[in-house]
């Protein structure tokens, strides 16, 4: 994450400090259609893990694990 933070700092000459992520979150059914070509900025993330948390899909939002 912090690379691509870098990448984009040294490409638009801008402070890293100032800098922040936008998350665009796709259902997954869309990922085939949407993702034929990187983007001009920025990057695609497939199948991102998380640690202490779990995405809810109905929700679209990152809720508690469940325990165990």
């Amino acid at each position: 994450m912090t690379g691509i933070l870098q990448n984009f700092a040294r490409k638009h000459q801008k402070a890293i400090d100032f800098l922040k992520f936008k998350f665009i979150i796709k259902p997954q059914f869309e990922k085939e259609l949407s993702l034929v070509e990187a983007p001009d900025d920025g990057v695609i993330v497939y199948g991102l893990h998380l640690e202490q948390a779990k995405w809810d899909s109905v929700n679209q939002c990152i809720v508690e694990q469940e325990p165990g």
